[in-house]
């Protein structure tokens, strides 16, 4: 996955983060079918995202890309608050998004 940012203030941007990822981590439970659930198999969980961060300054732009699969749509849901991450945070102007999801969520876009 390439994650690429734009600014036309990359100094001040680097200064003043207004989202900041940190070691973020979401992995899916693995799931089995009735039948191998009762001869004792186990699913192996999915690691969607592993270990991101990243920071955003004001006025930047964030593009991700990479192959199918590979978690950029988690990343993003996980950005937005929509998936809870299994380790790692998420701060926006400094405060964990958790405080205020529905004023961050009118601040926050996702196409």
């Amino acid at each position: 996955m390439i994650a690429e940012t734009t600014t036309g203030r990359a100094a001040e941007a680097a200064l003043d983060p207004v989202l900041r990822v940190e070691d973020l981590h979401v992995t899916f439970r693995g799931r089995v079918g009735l039948v191998a659930g009762l001869l004792g198999r186990k699913a192996a969980d999915a690691r969607a995202v592993d270990g991101v961060s990243l920071e955003l300054g004001r006025g930047e732009v964030l593009a991700i890309a990479g192959e199918s699969g590979c978690g950029k749509t988690t990343l993003a849901r996980a950005i937005m608050g929509l998936v809870r991450p299994d380790r790692g945070r998420i701060l926006f102007e400094g405060r964990p998004i958790e405080r205020d999801l529905r004023a961050y969520r009118r601040r926050v876009q996702m196409v």
